[in-house]
């Protein structure tokens, strides 16, 4: 399963891959840092990688995230988008819902929930 994960803050990026890499037979590929005013890189990378999962931290200082998310699931096949932030917001979980994310994760309490949702996911895409 191919994941790339899309976060512009360099420390969190790396721990956030690790775990991610905790979960077996996934190939991950971290989105560099530099997304332009509207994600351009980020939308062009997603078209070339062709992931499955694409893990997206809705918190980027850039903004327009809902957008990004909005034109990912744009894409044939359409990766799931898992949006992850460091709020709890349940407004802005129901905003990144409806722009198209299948899931939404508080990387402060919902951590150990991401893997288990990551797992899953593999073993759906295996059948």
């Amino acid at each position: 399963m191919k994941v790339m994960l899309v976060d512009e803050e360099g420390a969190l990026r790396l721990r956030l891959g690790e775990a991610l890499l905790e979960t077996a037979g996934i190939e991950l590929t971290l989105c560099p840092p530099d997304c332009g005013p509207e994600h351009e890189a980020v939308f062009a990378q997603v078209c070339r990688v062709g992931p499955d999962v694409v893990v997206l931290d809705v918190s980027m200082p850039a903004g327009g995230a809902l957008g990004l998310i909005g034109r990912i699931k744009t894409l044939e096949p359409s990766p799931v988008v898992i949006a992850v932030s460091s709020s709890s917001s349940a407004a802005y979980r129901t905003l990144c819902g409806r722009a198209g994310a299948e899931y939404y994760f508080d990387l402060t309490r919902e951590r150990e929930e991401l893997t288990l949702a990551m797992s899953r996911l593999k073993r759906q895409m295996r059948c």
